[in-house]
């Protein structure tokens, strides 16, 4: 016994009718059975989609590529900390509590504080609000 094996692309519609509208070409060409029956394949999912008995997977945020490859997940405190910095400078919208505790401490760690600023994280380190 012998297998295949077997991968899920993640399509549109649109790519999908594509690769179809491609297909119906090749096999009114050059017929075979092995168009035919991918041509069956997929047009049978599109109608089941437009029947509404199946629904699209959905991915809730589009990874980037280092979440992808599980990058960060082993990082030491000052590549997080660096890393967390360099996020704050583009997007500080974005970051986290936890993200902008460690741009402070980058910061100071990296002496890129104003003197007041310095003065305020060292009281807050100390617990002097």
């Amino acid at each position: 016994m012998s297998y295949t094996p077997k991968f899920r692309p993640y399509l549109s519609q649109d790519e999908f009718e594509l690769i179809i509208d491609l297909l119906k070409d090749r096999e009114a060409n050059r017929p075979s059975f092995e168009v035919s029956t991918l041509k069956f394949k997929l047009m049978k999912l599109m109608n089941d989609v437009a029947a509404g008995k199946r629904t699209p997977d959905s991915v809730s945020k589009a990874m980037t590529l280092e979440e992808k490859l599980g990058a960060g997940k082993n990082m030491t405190p000052l590549e997080k900390r660096t890393k967390a910095f360099e996020k704050w400078s583009k997007y500080p919208e974005l970051c986290t509590h936890e993200e902008l505790d460690m741009v402070q401490t980058y910061r100071y760690d990296s002496e890129l504080m104003s003197e007041e600023e310095r003065i305020k994280f060292e009281d807050k380190m100390n617990g002097e609000f």
